[in-house]
């Protein structure tokens, strides 16, 4: 497992420091007259178009390479499974450009350093641009336009039928020279609108539809950014809860003396409660009533009095007496709609008293909240009850025992599984107002194995308690849903305990490709040693970073002569020197 705490260990190098890789370079910066910088800098941005030109390059002609069908290759021989797991044609890019078989794409992400989604996406942008914008790919060639722009056109303008991509290209080969990036992606939008008015406003329509709740990344202090795709109605009383919380919590800090927050931080606190629907409901009932928190100008729900009569009415026919014709006239036990008992640091006002000098109109309660509920509807939101309504989640924890024991003499880190690294003295405030289960620790030092292909709910807990990630070169995703790859075939009929703790999390199309294109994995104490179809070899090594591996240094590592140290430390060695890996024998 990864100590947070201790970090990883990369090897130093004993040379002097003037010949570390690199140093060179900065050196002949350094001492570049001032005029020169910038003819070096505009030298620097076309080395970088032309090196992002190569790469698109690569993708096509990659895919060139594996435009065929795989069924009609000379020799094709069937394997089991592959009808429904083999590699297939796929349509990556837009309407016209050529299909690719999509299991090919994983060892050119391999070669790229991408990750598997990564390198789909920078194939289909240059199918689309040399066979749908093939006017704004000339100037991508020529050096004279940035190619991430592009890319951000063919993209944009994917779902644009062929016939309407001339329009496309055209406005945006005109611009993409000489205008800034917005620019020229505003263009691009305008013209797909042209080129594909209907499908613009199906695309539109079906947007409007989209639902979601997502959660960023978390930073480096432990928060995250919620966001939420909802109807217009359902976003502007969300935002009028928050701003209600946030006034409630702007009462409450002043009478206990805590100092002054910004209004965003109050809207941020108040939207956390919304996620503790018991406490907020006894915050909400508490300062129902009180001016103070909001005035009724300020209110931006208006009491609904026909909902709060119905609700009386329902309740009294529940408890099986007759729904009354009329509201019955309110007496001095219905002048406030607040529980008996009310926190000291939250007054409530009860100075609205029935009007008795008017004896044919009936006095109306006074309520300022529309949450006001009857009496005998409080009576049942009883502490009990309101618990009741928290949710229930699952939060892995990840900690390294020398975050337990102190042998690091500082706070320890730990890994919360969702979120990313946490300070461990920070934990209390994530656990904060939760009723906790704690299960107990599994120690995955342990191999297990069963003898079914399956692995069964427990063995799957275990294997991603140790490994969140998935196990492919330059691949990024967590996911607890991820495919489990057996390190050895499973062989049916064979051997018992084929199905153990060392298998690896993969998702679907690489756990595909592992299958049936021919990569090979090698199980070392260093890692994994991955093999693709043409020869590529990578080490994933046990903290999940990716390394190059020559065809010297994988025979060495598949059969225990070095360790993944001597190996960088040959890496760095080959920089210093200026060897290039590629010139090399053996690659």
């Amino acid at each position: 497992m990864f100590d947070y705490n201790q970090g990883m260990t990369t090897p130093t190098t004993t040379d002097a420091p003037g010949h570390l890789p690199g140093e060179p370079v900065v050196r002949e910066w350094e001492m570049s007259p001032t005029d020169e910088v910038l003819f070096r800098a505009e030298e620097a941005v076309r080395r970088r178009r032309e090196a992002e030109l190569d790469e698109l390059l690569a993708c096509l002609t990659w895919c060139d390479r594996f435009a065929s069908d795989p069924r009609e290759e000379p020799g094709y021989v069937a394997t089991p499974g592959e009808v429904l797991g083999g590699e297939k044609l796929v349509a990556i890019a837009g309407e016209g450009a050529p299909l690719v078989r999509d299991l090919s794409l994983l060892e050119l992400g391999v070669a790229l350093s991408r990750h598997p989604v990564g390198v789909r996406a920078m194939a289909a942008d240059a199918l689309d641009l040399r066979h749908r914008l093939p006017r704004t790919w000339r100037h991508v060639m020529d050096g004279q336009a940035e190619t991430w722009v592009a890319r951000k056109v063919a993209s944009i303008s994917r779902a644009v039928p062929e016939a309407g991509m001339p329009v496309v290209d055209a406005a945006v080969a005109e611009a993409i020279t000489g205008v800034s990036p917005s620019r020229v992606l505003e263009i691009a939008e305008a013209s797909v609108i042209l080129a594909d008015p209907d499908g613009h406003r199906a695309r539109a329509a079906a947007s409007r539809a989209k639902r979601y709740v997502g959660l960023g990344r978390a930073d480096a202090t432990g928060m995250r950014t919620l966001i939420a795709r909802l109807a217009t109605g359902d976003a502007v009383y969300v935002a009028a809860m928050v701003d209600r919380v946030a006034d409630i919590l702007t009462v409450q800090r002043a009478a206990t003396g805590l100092p002054e927050q910004t209004r965003d931080w109050l809207r941020a606190e108040a939207m956390g409660w919304l996620a503790r629907p018991a406490e907020l409901m006894a915050l909400l009932v508490a300062h129902g009533a009180d001016p103070a928190t909001v005035g009724e100008e300020d209110n931006p729900h208006p009491v609904d009095e026909d909902w709060i009569t119905q609700e009386r009415r329902t309740e009294t026919s529940r408890r099986g007496g007759p729904a009354p014709e009329t509201e019955p006239d309110p007496g001095p036990e219905h002048d406030t709609l607040v529980p008996d008992e009310v926190p000291d640091d939250a007054p409530v006002d009860i100075s609205a008293e029935p009007d008795h000098d008017t004896e044919d109109e009936p006095a109306e309660a006074a309520v300022a909240s529309p949450l006001a509920l009857t009496e005998d509807v409080l009576s049942r939101l009883n502490s009990a009850a309101l618990t009741r309504l928290r949710p229930k989640a699952t939060l892995y924890v990840h900690l390294h025992e020398s975050a337990l024991d102190g042998t690091t003499g500082r706070a320890g880190v730990a890994r919360i599984e969702g979120h990313g690294p946490l300070d461990t003295t920070h934990l209390a405030t994530l656990l904060r107002r939760h009723d906790l289960t704690v299960q107990p620790v599994i120690d995955n030092r342990e191999t297990h194995a069963v003898d079914a292909y399956e692995h069964p709910a427990w063995m799957r807990e275990r294997i991603f308690l140790r490994s969140p990630a998935e196990a492919f070169p330059h691949a990024t995703r967590k996911s607890r849903r991820l495919d489990l790859d057996h390190p050895v075939p499973y062989q049916p009929g064979g051997p018992p305990g084929q199905t153990t703790t060392d298998s690896q999390p993969l998702s679907r199309t690489t756990h595909r490709a592992r299958t049936h294109l021919g990569w090979t994995i090698t199980p070392t104490p260093a890692g994994t040693v991955w093999t693709s179809p043409h020869g590529l070899h990578r080490l994933l090594d046990t903290h999940g970073r990716t390394h190059h591996l020559t065809d010297g240094e994988a025979t060495l590592l598949i059969d225990g002569q070095t360790t993944t140290d001597a190996l960088i430390d040959r890496a760095l060695r080959r920089l210093v020197a200026g060897e290039d890996d590629d010139a090399r024998p053996d690659r």
